[in-house]
């Protein structure tokens, strides 16, 4: 019985990395710039907004170099708006994956996504890196916390993302509501902008009802473990509950309606081979 998981899992990992090869190709081949296309857009909302915040100066910190400060908040918002709105909304372009029996809409979904996480990774990397040449000196006080937080991240965006595309697929309006939920409120409490600790209290809770907001101010913890995480209001604990609680309620849904997507995604996909 064992062997028999460890089979079925190893050969569903096979179709999910072969969909991220996939992905890739088809970045390369949109962007034109080979390997390097996938990397191009999230690099590019790094870069501008750094830019906007050196130009402008906004809200100076003293406890990390500005670069590493915004960079933090650019990547944790917009790894999330691209994993749980962006992927889901692009599984459409696997309708001829799909008319193959052994690939499902999450098989889709996760070799949308997982390019998508390890672009901001890399991108995050890139700029620690070019950051600590620059400066001549490496800080990085807790990785471990660093790397708890990115995949904590990763899960609540999957979780998000595959909830609002099963959703989406019988309910349309949800997608609107979700869409303007993130790229409205959630984007202007995740702390992009303004660390936490120099807000008043009372705005303070408004804030860290958005788990985004606890990604980014403890990754800039990570970084330099001076940073004021403010245990009253900033909690691993809590980023950890939004997760679970986002895979679990995916996995409920995906469960529920698992015979329906399977059946929709298909019909959908020999409709449009067809044409």
């Amino acid at each position: 019985m064992i062997k028999n998981i460890i089979s079925s899992l190893s050969y569903r990992m096979g179709i999910i990395i072969a969909l991220c090869e996939r992905e890739k190709i088809m970045s390369a081949r949109k962007f034109k710039l080979g390997s390097l296309a996938s990397l191009v857009e999230p690099a590019l909302i790094v870069l501008s907004l750094v830019i906007l915040r050196l130009l402008f100066k906004v809200t100076l910190d003293s406890y990390l170099n500005p670069v590493i400060w915004l960079t933090i908040g650019a990547v944790i918002f917009y790894m999330f708006r691209d994993v749980a709105l962006k992927a889901r909304a692009t599984i459409s372009s696997y309708n001829k994956v799909l008319v193959h029996r052994h690939i499902t809409p999450l098989d889709c979904y996760l070799g949308r996504s997982i390019p998508y996480f390890q672009n901001y990774i890399v991108v995050f990397i890139a700029v620690l890196s070019s950051v600590w040449f620059y400066e001549g000196k490496i800080q990085f006080d807790d990785p471990s916390l660093a790397f708890i937080v990115l995949f904590l991240m990763f899960l609540l965006s999957l979780g998000v993302g595959f909830a609002t595309f099963i959703l989406g697929s019988y309910y349309p309006i949800t997608k609107y509501i979700i869409r303007f939920c993130v790229r409205r409120l959630l984007f202007w409490t995740s702390g992009i902008f303004t660390p936490l600790y120099i807000l008043p209290p009372g705005i303070k809770k408004f804030f860290t009802l958005n788990p985004m907001v606890h990604a980014t101010e403890l990754l800039r913890h990570s970084i330099n473990t001076l940073y004021p995480a403010e245990p009253q209001f900033i909690s691993l604990d809590y980023l950890l509950k939004c997760a679970v609680a986002s895979i679990v309620f995916a996995s409920v849904l995906y469960s529920l309606k698992y015979t329906d997507l399977h059946y929709l995604s298909r019909f959908t996909a020999k409709s449009s081979s067809s044409r």
